[in-house]
């Protein structure tokens, strides 16, 4: 069987998407399980420093603005991310990702109980909320230059379901009975940085980008073309046509799009030809959040419970449904090579949205026992539904819809909206939940509907085209040619 991508260019995307994405779903879904420990500790807290209990109220906000600071981190992360990239290397932004979820984890772990201090819990989740905004830039735009564009969709996906296996380990690990007792949570709030304690090991190991070396301007071209051809002989197989081939497509993308190399995203949004990359990468990484997936997958037990789900089994139901959705989303990589990610961000979108009105019902009628079930069957097929599109294809989709140059601003742009949304919901949620009950997933459903809407409308399908006929169905024109290459992706797995 041919491959295009040697065992090296896996190890190389593996290496990066496993300690990076299993990291932050074990983050995202850390609070829920050890909710319990950790208001008796902001308790116990208050009482070493004031000699009174917290109120509940007070308890309720520490909680709920540790959930909010790791979107409000990771919006600061996803600004500054740009800047980043501008000064630092494509391998030393992924390096400053784990750097600084090294210094969150120590900040979440050891750090609370040692000082008696919730508000040290409260920056360690800012901390790791900056490390998220970098990665989910730094990230996908990593991979997308590492992988070859033919199979770019297969090995962006990843990044949905290692998200649900850490919100699965985190839920699991995490529960009061393994290590979200009252004495070991600290040390569960560790294991995050772990991960990024063996990226940091592999790091000597992982190479540049080839579009990064060709964009070297302080060297003779000469030099960045031979750099980059000897970095794609590792990355590659193939004959040394072949690899000349793609070199030769790299740089022509490149230079294509060099008017815009040195651009704001003003300049690029007021150019027709690059407008509708930044807009449809916005909307695509946007889908995430317009499913509702920071409600969700931050509050299961909460949402759970609201149901008449007994408190002590509010944990094991999340536990079951995260499984459930790692499943749908490891087997949602081989629907997306069979129908392709417009297809499959469009199917999964849907199957939320029906998820989204079982939700609203159970909430409306939580005063019938059977609805109680209707959560936990309505919440186990939101997450499939949500693993199978936007979380499996967010990242590819917009990867493939944008171009070499133009991509990193998409990104970054695209990145600051996402968790604008995200810091939004996450903080809003319990009191919207509370004020309006099931009008909250109604919300939801609507805004789905218009993601729906647009994809439909506007991204075209990218199975098997080059970059230059994915652009020019983009700007809706006719003239295309293309012959579908879906099967030399499927070759890699």
């Amino acid at each position: 069987m041919i491959k295009i991508n040697t065992p090296y260019c896996v190890f190389v995307m593996l290496v990066t998407e496993i300690t990076t994405f299993v990291s932050f779903g074990m983050v995202l879904a850390a609070l829920n399980p050890t909710k319990s420990s950790i208001e008796v500790f902001i308790n116990s807290s208050h009482v070493i420093r004031y000699g009174e209990p917290a109120s509940a109220t007070f308890t309720k906000l520490i909680i709920t603005l540790s959930q909010a600071m790791l979107i409000v981190g990771t919006v600061v992360g996803s600004i500054i991310v740009r800047f980043l990239m501008a000064k630092l290397s494509r391998k030393e932004n992924m390096l400053s990702v784990h750097v600084v979820m090294i210094i969150s984890a120590i900040c979440m772990g050891p750090m609370p109980p040692i000082l008696n201090s919730y508000e040290i819990l409260i920056v360690g989740r800012f901390l790791t909320g900056i490390s998220r905004g970098l990665a989910f830039a730094a990230c996908p735009l990593y991979i997308a230059e590492t992988a070859n564009r033919q199979t770019l969709f297969l090995w962006q996906s990843p990044s949905g379901w290692l998200i649900q296996l850490g919100a699965l380990l985190g839920n699991g690990i995490g529960h009061a009975k393994v290590m979200g007792g009252e004495e070991l949570w600290p040390y569960f709030m560790i294991i995050p940085g772990l991960f990024s304690l063996v990226y940091v090991a592999c790091y000597h190991w992982l190479p540049e980008t080839p579009p990064y070396l060709l964009r070297q301007k302080g060297k003779p071209e000469a030099q960045r073309d031979s750099e980059a051809l000897a970095l794609l002989t590792k990355l590659r197989t193939g004959s040394p046509d072949v690899l000349e081939k793609e070199l030769q497509a790299l740089k022509e993308e490149i230079a294509a799009d060099a008017s815009v190399e040195k651009a704001s995203v003003v300049q690029i949004a007021k150019d027709p030809k690059y407008r509708m990359q930044l807009l449809v990468c916005i909307m695509l990484m946007s889908s995430l959040q317009a499913v509702g997936i920071q409600l969700i997958s931050q509050y299961t037990d909460d949402i759970f419970i609201n149901a008449n789900i007994p408190k002590e089994y509010a944990t094991y139901a999340s536990i079951g449904t995260f499984g459930f959705s790692l499943l749908a989303s490891f087997c949602g990589t081989f629907f997306l090579l069979r129908v392709g990610g417009r297809t499959s961000m469009i199917t999964g979108l849907s199957v939320s949205s029906v998820a989204l009105i079982g939700l609203a019902i159970a909430t409306f009628g939580k005063a019938m026992p059977s609805m109680a079930y209707l959560s936990v069957v309505a919440t186990v097929i939101y997450l499939a539904g949500v693993a199978i599109g936007p979380s499996l294809t967010f990242f590819s989709l917009s990867s493939e819809l944008t171009t070499q140059v133009v991509r990193p601003s998409a990104l970054w742009v695209a990145g600051i909206v996402f968790w604008c949304e995200g810091s939004i919901v996450s903080f809003g949620a319990p009191y919207m939940l509370q004020a309006t009950g099931g009008f909250t997933y109604i919300l939801f459903l609507a805004l789905i509907l218009l993601v729906i809407t647009f994809i439909f409308r506007v991204v075209p399908d990218t199975r098997g085209k080059s970059a230059a006929e994915i652009q020019r169905q983009l700007a809706k024109d006719p003239d295309v040619d293309s012959t579908p290459m879906l099967e030399v992706a499927k070759q890699e797995v």
